[in-house]
């Protein structure tokens, strides 16, 4: 019972970090990593996405960083 009981704990576990990954895009710390670039005003940064990737948290941040880098640069 209790081997059954560790088994659906991994396999709930599993799957809420794939969740969380597949909404991150990668690893959080990367994203976390990203942010704090974008925050301190580099917008140079390169932001690695998926092929596909259209929704997550990762593929937002390349988005606004290209935005406020086309803004930045309009207003210049």
């Amino acid at each position: 019972m209790l081997v059954v009981l560790a088994l659906v704990v991994g396999a709930v576990a599993w799957r809420v970090s794939a969740h969380v990954y597949g909404s991150i895009g990668g690893e959080p710390a990367a994203a976390a990593r990203v942010a704090q670039r974008i925050a301190q005003g580099d917008l140079t940064a390169d932001i690695d996405i998926r092929p596909g990737d259209t929704s997550s948290l990762l593929f937002s941040l390349k988005e606004m960083r290209a935005q406020l880098a086309r803004t930045n640069a309009s207003t210049t």
